[in-house]
């Protein structure tokens, strides 16, 4: 299922349910002026708490999480329903960058009641030494948990310097926050046969991918958040010569971030 990228709080609040926290706010005695405050996360994750109170259906705010990488790698953030009003809170997710001027990601609708990960999780691409910030709409008290998972990219800059991919093997991409840059692959294979290249997506947008080989075979596809999460085989039409093939994986936008599994056979 594709997962929804608008403008941050261009989905509407109920005022039933803003009436709702803000009732509770004053119920639960908690101070006249309530306003998100920026909350910041160690270089390994942590985990956020917004609470009810503190949420923007009341604080009528973005929540701000820092961050600053320790090495490259991706951060994976997953959502949990923190509330004592709403049964299954919502918002949405984007990251920024340091200025918090600019968003660098798509953007996530996230919904603590679905079972589906590609609705209560996300994915970022990161660089060391860089500091983001992640802007989180909240309809309810959430808890966000985060986990830095450290990679390094072997994937080549341009075709001269496309890293070799071993049969049957799994190699993992990030693409960093804010680059269209290219991820250049190559496999050889030693007789005619069909061949098959994998990639599972965990990305905020959607990427362009060319395959091409000895002869005229040159095939493209766009792989959109459609698969995130889920394997998508890109196989040639039949048999095709021994040699060695390149896939070229590019971001189409600056808002494509996350990471992604590759492999063939």
């Amino acid at each position: 299922m594709e997962r929804t990228k608008k403008s941050l709080f261009q989905r509407a609040v109920s005022l039933m349910l803003a009436a709702a926290l803000v009732f509770s706010t004053m119920v639960v005695g908690t101070r006249q002026t309530v306003s998100a405050a920026e909350m910041s996360l160690k270089p390994n994750g942590g985990t956020i708490t917004i609470s009810d109170e503190t949420c923007s259906a009341v604080t009528k705010e973005l929540t701000w999480v820092k961050y600053k990488a320790k090495a490259d790698g991706y951060l994976q953030l997953k959502f949990s329903g923190n509330s004592q009003v709403v049964s299954y809170p919502y918002g949405q997710v984007q990251l920024y960058n340091q200025s918090r001027n600019k968003y660098l990601s798509g953007l996530l609708e996230y919904d603590t009641g679905s079972t589906a990960a590609t609705n209560t999780s996300e994915y970022y691409g990161v660089k060391k030494g860089t500091t983001y910030y992640i802007g989180v709409s909240s309809y309810g008290g959430v808890n966000i948990s985060v986990k830095f998972k450290k990679v390094n990219d072997k994937s080549g800059s341009k075709k001269s310097k496309a890293l070799n991919l071993n049969r049957k093997k799994t190699t993992v991409g990030v693409i960093g926050a804010g680059t269209t840059a290219s991820h250049w692959f190559k496999f050889k294979t030693t007789k005619t046969q069909k061949i098959t290249f994998n990639i599972t997506p965990y990305l905020t947008g959607p990427v362009r991918l060319t395959l091409s080989g000895p002869g005229v075979y040159t095939r493209s596809f766009d792989i959109t958040t459609g698969y995130w999460g889920k394997k998508d085989p890109i196989s040639s039409t039949g048999k095709v010569r021994a040699g060695t093939y390149y896939v070229q994986i590019k971001p189409a936008a600056k808002t494509c971030t996350g990471y992604y599994k590759v492999s063939w056979k």
